[in-house]
């Protein structure tokens, strides 16, 4: 629906509003909805072929980086579609279908790049990913300077789709776990440890701390990690899985410990003693 159809349709429900106000009969306006139904195929053809030109141009000029290859996926499939429907609208009309023929046909050329969008696009895409690609197809593949979408079609890599689209799961999933490791790091951030001094003990008070959240929250983080540590696509980011792995097992250990101390030094039920070399958290080494 365009601008001014829109317009109409909100006059319409105003003035019969305000003639319900008056207690007079409401106007009908079916009429209107028979001119909409009429000049919805122009508006359709006008709107989705201006919008692709537009798209299209950003597409293939726009700096790689601005690239939103789901975007474009969206656009592309509704043009098509709409398309489509605007087509079968001007059978009759042999020099309007001839236009919506011939910017359906531009939407059908290009759409067989969007999944090499999609790839190259890929959250995760890490130098390594790019060499791998170079390395695939004999020369460098690598955003820099003037690396835009004319650039990945004029180096045919369609050719290469398949092989692309590997590297892009395999970068996709590096990417998750990486993103996994990093906030599991964030939530220890927030478990802050509080210590005094116990008595002339030499050992210290560990307070304010509820140990089944802590104990919950390695139980979390174990499974998580060991999901992860068990993937085949893991492999570069095994060291510090095994790194965090470790360090729940120490923290899980003494909170085991510090619980089993708790009656031994008299203090509350939520003060436990422990020695400061007990406080072991998980770190990225």
């Amino acid at each position: 629906m365009c601008i001014r159809d829109r317009e109409y349709k909100e006059k319409e429900r105003n003035f019969n509003h305000a003639e319900s106000l008056l207690n007079k009969a409401t106007t009908d306006y079916g009429q209107l909805k028979l001119i909409e139904k009429d000049f919805a195929p122009y508006d359709n053809l006008w709107s989705t072929t201006e919008k692709w030109f537009s798209s299209k141009h950003s597409w293939h000029n726009d700096k790689w980086e601005k690239l939103d290859a789901a975007a474009m996926e969206n656009l592309v499939n509704d043009s098509s579609r709409i398309l489509s429907q605007t087509i079968r609208a001007f059978r009759e009309m042999p020099s309007i279908l001839k236009i919506a023929e011939q910017v359906k046909g531009e939407v059908e050329k290009f759409k067989r790049y969007v999944p090499l969008a999609l790839a190259l696009r890929t959250e995760g895409m890490k130098n390594r990913h790019w060499d791998e690609i170079s390395s695939m197809v004999g020369f460098e593949v690598r955003p820099k300077e003037g690396f835009t979408m004319t650039t990945v079609i004029n180096m045919n890599l369609i050719d290469y789709l398949s092989e692309i689209e590997r590297v892009s799961e395999k970068a996709a999933k590096e990417y998750a776990i990486e993103m996994n490791l990093i906030n599991m790091k964030k939530s220890w951030e927030k478990i802050d440890f509080k210590l005094f001094p116990w008595k002339n003990s030499g050992t210290w008070i560990v307070a304010q701390i509820s140990f089944e959240d802590i104990n919950a929250l390695i139980d979390e983080n174990m499974v998580l990690t060991q999901q992860m540590m068990s993937s085949r696509k893991a492999s570069s980011e095994r060291s510090v899985q095994g790194d965090i792995c470790d360090g729940h097992r120490g923290v899980e250990q003494d909170t085991d410990e510090d619980v089993e101390l708790n009656g031994g030094v008299g203090g509350a039920a939520e003060d436990v003693a422990c020695t400061p070399t007990h406080l072991r958290l998980p770190h990225h080494r």
